[in-house]
């Protein structure tokens, strides 16, 4: 216990490291393997903000109706004009409330 503390405080890292040590240390001598991390290995999502065209789009589409805007109308735009742009199938469901996070990120953006 002592040898994996003061290997730890070598480090710069606290208790709980020292006991992942004594753990790896058992399960290599039970001849397992460490477990690996899986740190940094979570699902990449790309999202249609990161695009820039479809950004301008939709900023000119808000721009131009910003005094008649409706959710419907908007989710419509987009499915028939901005998704076919990107090959995206216009059959493709869109729920209003993602549209509805989708403007409000917009605008903390802008």
């Amino acid at each position: 216990m002592e040898a994996s503390l003061f290997v730890a405080q070598q480090l710069g890292k606290n208790k709980y490291f020292a006991r992942q040590l004594r753990e790896w240390t058992c399960m290599l001598t039970q001849k397992q393997e460490i477990p690996i991390s899986m740190r940094g290995k979570h699902v990449k999502v790309k999202s249609f903000l990161d695009d820039e065209d479809i950004r301008h789009e939709i900023i000119n589409y808000l721009r131009i109706n910003k005094f008649e805007f409706y959710l419907s109308d908007f989710v419509n735009y987009v499915s028939n004009f901005i998704f076919p742009k990107l090959g995206i199938n216009r059959e493709t469901k869109i729920a209003y409330v993602i549209f509805y996070l989708f403007i409000i990120i917009l605008f903390k953006i802008y």
